[in-house]
C-alpha cells in the first residue's frame, strides 16, 4: 500500500511541477485548484492510514511523513505563485483557488515562507480577497508557533488584528 501511495505521490508532485502557473487566469486556477486537491488527498490518506492501521502506527507515522514531505512541496509552490502574481482574487479565481495559498500556508511547517508572506496576506485582506477572519486565523497561529502559546484577548475584529500584528512585530505601514 505505502508503494502504491508512493507512485501515486510522486506522480502528483510531478503534474504540479510540469502545470507550472503560466500566463492565462484559466491556467492559474487549474495549477492552484491541482495544489488544492493534491493537499486534500494527501491529508485524506493520511487520515485512511490512520483508520485502518491504527493512530501513531509504523503505517501512520509513515504516512505523516509522507504529508510533510508534500506540505513542503506545496509550500515552495505557493510561495513562488505568491510572488510572481501575489494574491489570487477571490472574484476572478472562485473560493477554491483564492483560499488555496492561506490554507497551505497556515499548515506549512516552513516558519519563513509564512512570515515573508504575511504582506502579501494583508494585501489581500486590505483588498478584500482575504476574509479578516481567515487573516486573524493566521496571525493567530503563527502568534502561537512564535511565542508556545495561545493568543487571548478581548478585542475582536480590526483591533484584535492591529493587536496581533504588534505582538508579532508585522508594521502595516511598512506593507
Amino acid at each position: 500500500m505505502r508503494t502504491l501511495f508512493t507512485l501515486f505521490l510522486i506522480l502528483t508532485l510531478s503534474a504540479i511541477g510540469f502545470a507550472q502557473p503560466q500566463n492565462t487566469l484559466e491556467q492559474r486556477i487549474k495549477y492552484l485548484n491541482s495544489i488544492y486537491n493534491t493537499h486534500k488527498a494527501i491529508n485524506f490518506y493520511e487520515d485512511s492510514v490512520m483508520v485502518v492501521s491504527g493512530f501513531r502506527s509504523e503505517e501512520h507515522l509513515a504516512a505523516i511523513d509522507s504529508l510533510k514531505q508534500v506540505d513542503v512541496v506545496l509550500t515552495h509552490r505557493i510561495d513562488t505563485y505568491l510572488n510572481t502574481y501575489g494574491y489570487p482574487e477571490k472574484e476572478l479565481y472562485g473560493e477554491t483557488a483564492n483560499q488555496t495559498p492561506l490554507l497551505i500556508l497556515q499548515q506549512s511547517a516552513l516558519y519563513d515562507v509564512r512570515k515573508s508572506q504575511t504582506k502579501c496576506l494583508y494585501k489581500a485582506y486590505k483588498k478584500d480577497d482575504l476574509e479578516l477572519s481567515r487573516l486573524i486565523g493566521f496571525l493567530e497561529s503563527e502568534y502561537e508557533y512564535r511565542f508556545q502559546k495561545t493568543y487571548q484577548s478581548y478585542l475582536q475584529d480590526e483591533p484584535r488584528l492591529k493587536d496581533l500584528m504588534t505582538a508579532l512585530e508585522v508594521k502595516p505601514s511598512k506593507l
